[in-house]
Parts: structure tokens; C-alpha cells; sequence
């Protein structure tokens, strides 16, 4: 019998109740005079002769676990919560408020098939990733679990002070912390004080960068402010030489993740509008950005313009060496950049704001394209050199990830194609960056294979470096390496069998028939891997690798000698190796 390696499809498995009668509810006084427009009035309940989507007949046969033609209006809800689709998500709203007609919100019902058709329309493919977990975090809760238990380590480390050059950040509570994740499929976990809102202070300054370059473009913006990281703290007061034809000694700010930067970025923005015109801009885009809207602190506002001395002198040196686009006017720039730093979001808002970067400027919840990609891109090429301070050399080494810090405690965070976090905490480190921020994302790192260059290969491999990929389901990679050493082991790719041990795949692992590496290339005939197997057995010291069992009791030696393999049945039989007859007895 030859038993080689054949591809298999392998299929993934996938309340206290109150029943109601729905359609004497929907009759009630209280809602007649709603009826004609309800989507779940009677008449458009039981007239549906439409034929019936098999994806939203999956999904209702996949929430009916007694299999009663019915299911709980919770049992609904509790799916969408348990893979990270918060009630409050705006793709949600319509199906939330069909549930609040119907009185399954607030409290548990049974609901037909038909309703559920009504109560759910336009989410079907939400409630289809959902129900199969296709979600760029599959499993949601095991990652959650992990994030609430760096939480719980971080807030016992105590450090740093909070920054008092700014009354109105002096007043914060220092015990106040909070984490909080976005993907770029709109999963959303916060543990914390995540309702807590604070000013943005230098978190603003990509997004006034992004704004600016959304509006005028990569080349204008870029005539007026550098690109490289500057060497100093934030508020230096120094430039980078910029010469152009008619002025020679003419400098600009070195990039837009420091103050004259930052304050270039607002003299660009609507400049040919009137302040108000310019500030109702600046707030929708954060609105847009944030999925919801954003407060401004008129406090904080007046303490930045109180305190401005040194950000006035760069915008003196600016004015001085030609920096700014002419006719810039000094004053309403430099008030403009102060309104942006006292704008209000909490942490779940920052981090929905990093999952729109990480989508490519695409907001998770809303769909709607923020800003280009290629600014986008360029954005997070300056966070990762520019975005922490001088402290920012360090961060992209132990880190690797695009991030902005701000002086009242908060660090945004981007993982470009996979998710935005956003931590806070008030007290500061030297370098002015949130001493649990930075402790939260050094752990993160730790955990996850978030780095930029954690995907190169070979840098996960081994017990000293493993790291999770939390984009992938359980079992996943484990299993992507066994198809791909299986297949190897057929082809008699010995090379390829080293590189995937190399990377970290357990080359003694089966399939579901718990047929092996060994088991294939002795079945195979493929002398070389065979005889590199049993070296790394020996070298591992469990030579009872070389004797596993498949579901039908055979032995790779079986295999090489049914197959009429004599040398690889020689090799087996010298290192130890035994047959499953042999096992049995």
C-alpha cells in the first residue's frame, strides 16, 4: 500500500430567554404610528417570497443551537460583541434600532426567521465574517485576554511625572491609564479609563501633516518642511538649510513631528480661509478620523497661547529664513496649532484613529477614505524616524512601529495593515513620552510579532524569540508548516525542510492522519531527508521521533519497506527505528 501525501480540505468548527409574540408588539398603541414606515411592520414581515440569501440562512441556522426555528435577539448581540463589533459601531446603528423597535435590545427574545432577515439586513456580511471569524484578529477574546493582562502588569509600574509647563495638564489625575485596539475590520477592545478625555497636545501633528498634504499635496508641502528626523528635542530652535535659487540661506523645519514643523503644517491648511472656516475643518476631519466627534479644550487653548514664548521664536526663525508660503499670517498659524493641540479624544477614539492610518487612510467603521494612501504612507515613514522625541532612535529599534506621543500622557500607534492602539497615561518619562505608554508598547512587541522586521525570516524561530501572530487563527501556522513539510517531504525539497525547521516549524508534527515528515520521505524514497532527520533526532536526543505512528498504526519504516526504499530502511532500522507491529508488541 502506498500512502504518499494528498492535499485535504479541512473544514474549521465554527441566555436565560423571554419569548414574545412580535407581531402584537409591533401592533401595540405605542407603535402604530409607526407602522407604515417600520421595516418589521406585519405586512413586510409575512409577505417575503423573495428568494433567501444561503449566507443569512447559514448564519440563523448557525445561532439556532437547539435547532427550534428560532433564535435569542442576545445570542445575535453576543456574537457580534464576542469577536470585538462594539454596539456603538456606526455599520451596526440601523440593525441596533430594528432590535429596539422590536424590544430584543434591552432584553432577550425570540425572534423567527424572518425577522432576523428584517433586523439584520445590510450587515449580512459583517454577521458572515463574524460567525466564521474571517476578521484580521480571529480569535478575538484570547487577544483581548492578553492585551487586559499587559494592562494589569503595566499599571503596577510606577514612574515619570506628569507635565505641569501647561497648567491645565498639571490638573490630571496620574493614576489614570488606559489601552485600547483597533483593526482594520473595526474590532474594538479598550481596558481602562477609556471614556477619559484628554488633549491631544503632539498627537495632533500627523494629522495636521495629513491634512496638509490631503489638500496641497506631497511636493508644496514638502518645500516647506523637511523630512529627517532633527536630532533634537521638539521645541529646538533650529533648522534645516533648504536653499533654493533666489535665497540661498533660506531653512525650514527639519519634519512635521516637531513644533515648527507642526506649526508649518497649520500655516497650510485652508490658508485662504477664515479662522472659523479652518478650525470646522480641522475638527470634522478628526470626527471623521475618530468615528464620533471630538471636544476642544478652551482651557488648555488659552494656557498653550499663555505659554507660547518659545513657539513664537520659531515662528520668528520661520518668518526670518523664508520658510513659510508667502503671505503666511504668523499670528493665526501659530493660534491655529495651538486650537489643534487642545482638541479632546479619549483613548478608544486615538485608537480608531490609528486603525484608520493602518487601513490605508480608510476608517474601519465608517468605510470612508480619510486621506490618500501614499500620504498616509509618507506619514508613517516620518512617525517611525520623527514620532517620539529624541527618543525616537530607540522606538523604532525596540519597538519598530509608526507612533506619536504627546506631553498630556497619550501614544498612538500603527500596525500598518493589521490595527491601530493607542495608550494613555499622564506622568512622562525624560524624553516627555508617557512612561506606561512606552512600557505598554515594549511589551506589546514582546508579545506579538508587531515589529516591522519581525516577518524576516528566521527572527521568530527558536524559544528565545517566539512571538504570536495574533492575525492568524489557532493552530494556523502550525498547521501552514506542516502542509508546507509535507509536501517538501514528497518533493524531497530537503531544503526547503531545513528552512522550515529553521523558521520554527516542528518537523515531527503529523497531519490529521498524523502522518509525518518521516513518514513521507521514507514513503517517498528520499534518502537525504531521511538521513537529516535522524541526525537532528539524535541531536535532540529523542530518537522516538523516528518510530511515530500514523491513524492506521504504520511506522515511517513500515513505509520505506512496503515501498521497496532497502537503503532507507537500513538508515531507519541503524538509528533505532521500528515498526508499528513491533510498537504493538
Amino acid at each position: 500500500m502506498h500512502l504518499s501525501y494528498k492535499e485535504k480540505t479541512h473544514v474549521l468548527p465554527g441566555n436565560t430567554t423571554h419569548t414574545i409574540d412580535v407581531t402584537s408588539e409591533l401592533d401595540s398603541p405605542m407603535n402604530k404610528g409607526d407602522k407604515r414606515d417600520s421595516m418589521l411592520s406585519t405586512t413586510s414581515i409575512t409577505s417575503i417570497h423573495d428568494e433567501t440569501d444561503p449566507v443569512l440562512i447559514a448564519i440563523f441556522k448557525y445561532l439556532d443551537e437547539d435547532e427550534r426555528e428560532v433564535i435569542n435577539t442576545g445570542s445575535l448581540l453576543d456574537l457580534l460583541a464576542s469577536v470585538g463589533f462594539s454596539n456603538t459601531d456606526p455599520r451596526l446603528a440601523k440593525m441596533i434600532r430594528r432590535l429596539q423597535e422590536i424590544g430584543g435590545y434591552r432584553k432577550d427574545i425570540e425572534i423567527s426567521f424572518d425577522i432576523f432577515k428584517k433586523v439584520t439586513h445590510g450587515n449580512v456580511i459583517l454577521l458572515n465574517k463574524a460567525m466564521k471569524q474571517d476578521l484580521t484578529v480571529p480569535d478575538w477574546q484570547e487577544f483581548c485576554g492578553e492585551i487586559r493582562a499587559i494592562y494589569d502588569e503595566v499599571k503596577e509600574i510606577d514612574g515619570g511625572d506628569i507635565a505641569t509647563y501647561i497648567p491645565a495638564l498639571a490638573l490630571q489625575d496620574p493614576s489614570l491609564f488606559c489601552i485600547s485596539c483597533c483593526t482594520i475590520d473595526g474590532q474594538i477592545y479598550s481596558v481602562g479609563d477609556k471614556d477619559y478625555q484628554y488633549c491631544v497636545q503632539s498627537c495632533c501633528k500627523p494629522i495636521a501633516y495629513l491634512i496638509a498634504a490631503q489638500e496641497k499635496g506631497f511636493d508644496y508641502v514638502h518645500n516647506h518642511v523637511g523630512r529627517e528626523p532633527s536630532g533634537a528635542s521638539f521645541n529646538n530652535l533650529s533648522l534645516k538649510e533648504s536653499p533654493t535659487p533666489e535665497n540661498s540661506s533660506r531653512r525650514i523645519p527639519h519634519n512635521p513631528m516637531i513644533n515648527s514643523g507642526a506649526i508649518m503644517s497649520c500655516a497650510i491648511i485652508k490658508r485662504q480661509e477664515s479662522m472659523a472656516v479652518r478650525f470646522a475643518h480641522v475638527m470634522k476631519t478628526w470626527g471623521n478620523l475618530c468615528a464620533s466627534r471630538v471636544a476642544f479644550s478652551n482651557s488648555v487653548y488659552l494656557s498653550e497661547k499663555d505659554t507660547a514664548d518659545r513657539n513664537w521664536c520659531l515662528g520668528y526663525m520661520m518668518q526670518e529664513y523664508e520658510s513659510f508660503p508667502k503671505g503666511t499670517n504668523l499670528q493665526d498659524s501659530l493660534e491655529f496649532y495651538f486650537q489643534q493641540c487642545s482638541i479632546e479624544a479619549n483613548t478608544e477614539q486615538m485608537s480608531i484613529l490609528a486603525g484608520t492610518l493602518a487601513n490605508g487612510g480608510i476608517n474601519p467603521l465608517s468605510g470612508e477614505r480619510i486621506f490618500d494612501a501614499f500620504h498616509v504612507r509618507n506619514c508613517l515613514s516620518l512617525m517611525l524616524s520623527s514620532g517620539m522625541y529624541d527618543y525616537s532612535g530607540e522606538w523604532g529599534f525596540s519597538v519598530g512601529l509608526p507612533a506619536k506621543s504627546g506631553v498630556a500622557g497619550c501614544i498612538w500607534c500603527v500596525v500598518p495593515n493589521k490595527m491601530g492602539f493607542a495608550v494613555f497615561s499622564p506622568k512622562l518619562d525624560s524624553h516627555g513620552n508617557s512612561h506606561k505608554g512606552v512600557s505598554s508598547f515594549l511589551k506589546l512587541t514582546e508579545k506579538f510579532n508587531f515589529h516591522q522586521y519581525d516577518s524576516l525570516k528566521g527572527v521568530l524561530a527558536g524559544g528565545l524569540h517566539v512571538k504570536k501572530d495574533p492575525t492568524m487563527r489557532k493552530k494556523q501556522l502550525q498547521t501552514d508548516h506542516i502542509t508546507n513539510l509535507l509536501f517538501a517531504a514528497v518533493e524531497g525539497d530537503l531544503n526547503e525542510v531545513i528552512g522550515l525547521h529553521s523558521a520554527g516549524a516542528n518537523v515531527w508534527d503529523g497531519d490529521y492522519d498524523q502522518r509525518t515528515t518521516l513518514h513521507l520521505a521514507a514513503c517517498e524514497g528520499h534518502l537525504r531527508i531521511v538521513k537529516w532527520l535522524i541526525n537532528l533526532a539524535k541531536q535532540e536526543g529523542a530518537t522516538e521521533h523516528l518510530s511515530p505512528c500514523d491513524r492506521w498504526g504504520r511506522t515511517p519504516l513500515d513505509d520505506a519497506v512496503t515501498n521497496n526504499h532497502p537503503k532507507i530502511v537500513e538508515a531507519l532500522r541503524k538509528a533505532g527505528a521500528h515498526k508499528g507491529q513491533d510498537l504493538k508488541n
